[in-house]
């Protein structure tokens, strides 16, 4: 039997984007606009800590006027991830809207345990991306995932929801397919202890002209110390094993399959709920994992805040920090680092079922190069 022809992630041709003379000059093609920590779900595993109360927490006029102070600085994306659940963030919809109306296209992560047919057809109706977190088919082990006993019907639920406002509906582009919606299953020693279990998720999306992106565990927030070690998969072949037979099945190497949503952010500016910017000590505004697959990296800069100056000015402190990083070599060895690293596992995988650290880095590394070179 011929195979089914694979519905690929629509990553928002941001890598088109950025190698297009237009992209290639943008000092801001990209704005991430954090999400309020409030969350209905209490993941053993998740890296931002969710449910953490945040008292200098942006108003949501504050978070829209910051989108379109973007837009006039030449942002094309928008991407609302971190820290918590976006539906429960009073913002995010009037983002989605805003973003829509002045040509932005978004990318968002849920746990979908909110959606309504409302806002399933607001999403859908203004081409958002979503991603959606969806660990297991089998509500015990999805519940233990959740840390919420029923959370995993309500998670059901929604994504019924999201296939009827239209998700399961796919494009074509570029004589390629593609889908609007990924399933993103983490994989940690819970949701592995049967593999076909993941096997089940992966071949429901499918069936449904849905992506199925493939989360390695990562250290941070609630997944550190004794909770990590209870987490990880101690045999990585079990992983491995998966991603190939994930190739086989759509014909795809599915290693290098994952979409690229990411790539555009980490070139913009992140924001986080109470206003700071923030970027790695290589200039990134996106928490890439470091070389070794796993961590994180161990020092995060604040370049400022949104609430105190203004987003053109962080802009230009972000580009200063930039070209000082560039010129000292730490992004050409960081660029090394990645690629001598690229195909030793964990690195196939990537948080949030993007694509490996590596093919991200690399647009990033490019992008930077190109404008400081012209600076």
């Amino acid at each position: 039997m011929a195979k089914k022809e694979f519905v690929w992630f629509d990553d928002r041709q941001v890598l088109d984007y950025l190698q297009s003379e237009e992209g290639r000059k943008n000092l801001l093609p990209a704005v991430s606009i954090a999400s309020s920590p409030d969350c209905n779900m209490a993941c053993p595993h998740c890296i931002y800590d969710a449910g953490e109360e945040n008292e200098e927490a942006l108003k949501p006029e504050e978070k829209v006027s910051l989108l379109e102070k973007a837009v006039n600085l030449g942002a094309k994306y928008l991407q609302i991830c971190h820290d918590g659940e976006p539906i429960l963030d009073p913002a995010t919809l009037q983002l989605i809207e805003k973003a829509s109306e002045s040509g932005l296209k978004t990318f968002m992560y849920s746990n979908a345990s909110l959606i309504t047919p409302e806002i399933a057809q607001k999403l859908y109706k203004n081409d958002v991306c979503l991603g959606v977190h969806f660990d297991s088919l089998e509500p015990q082990t999805f519940d233990k995932m959740l840390g919420v006993k029923g959370g995993s019907r309500e998670i059901y639920k929604g994504l019924d929801i999201l296939l009827e406002a239209g998700y399961n509906q796919p494009t074509e582009r570029d004589g390629k397919t593609y889908t609007r919606l990924g399933l993103v299953t983490t994989l940690t020693s819970i949701n592995t202890e049967n593999i076909e279990e993941i096997k089940d998720v992966a071949r429901y999306a499918w069936d449904n002209n849905i992506f199925f992106g493939i989360a390695r565990l990562e250290q941070g927030g609630r997944a550190t110390g004794k909770v990590w070690n209870a987490l990880k998969i101690p045999d990585k072949d079990k992983v491995i094993s998966l991603v190939d037979w994930c190739s086989e099945q759509t014909g795809i190497n599915y290693w290098e399959a994952q979409p690229t949503p990411y790539c555009i952010g980490v070139c913009g500016l992140q924001i986080a709920d109470n206003g700071n910017v923030w970027m790695t000590q290589y200039g990134g505004s996106c928490d890439f994992t470091e070389p070794d697959g796993e961590s994180f990296p161990e020092r995060i800069l604040t370049i400022g805040n949104v609430k105190r100056d203004s987003l053109g000015n962080i802009l230009q402190r972000a580009w200063g920090f930039r070209q000082a990083v560039f010129q000292n070599g730490i992004l050409d060895k960081k660029i090394a680092d990645y690629e001598r690293t690229k195909d030793v596992y964990p690195n196939g995988l990537q948080d949030c079922g993007s694509a490996r650290t590596h093919t991200l880095f690399v647009p990033f590394y490019q992008y930077v190069k190109g404008i400081v070179e012209k600076l």
